[in-house]
């Protein structure tokens, strides 16, 4: 019976040793999951955080899309303004050119009034005693 109990003491203090080591291996477990959930709240914080970043880039991108699109029109307006002031030019051009060309005609005209008033003149003198 004393073999027996001896027996029964030392599977006992195996056991404890065993539920021990089961603890102890429980609890290292437990602190490897809260440190593992504390990571992966990290870790979604972090990627929160990155989506709201690029939310930010994507909204500046957009921004710039729309400056550059106003510049386009701007740039296109400015051309069209461009294109219209050449032809006015043109046209000022072609309007002084014929205005010359009027001034000659009627410099040449008076001239000819000018000499036919002359001659005029000159045949009136020779009837004038």
């Amino acid at each position: 019976m004393r073999k027996l109990a001896q027996h029964t003491q030392e599977a006992t203090v195996e056991i404890q040793d065993m539920i021990t080591q089961l603890q102890q291996s429980a609890q290292k477990a437990v602190g490897l999951m809260d440190r593992s959930v504390t990571e992966a709240s990290a870790g979604v914080d972090s990627v929160s955080q990155a989506g709201g970043e690029l939310e930010q880039i994507v909204t500046q991108i957009q921004s710039l899309n729309d400056m550059n699109f106003q510049i386009a029109s701007s740039a296109e307006q400015q051309a069209s303004v461009a294109g219209e002031m050449n032809q006015n030019l043109t046209n000022v051009k072609d309007l002084v050119q014929a205005s010359v060309t009027v001034a000659s005609e009627l410099h040449e005209t008076a001239e000819m009034v000018e000499q036919s008033a002359q001659s005029l003149k000159d045949k009136i003198d020779a009837f004038k005693v």
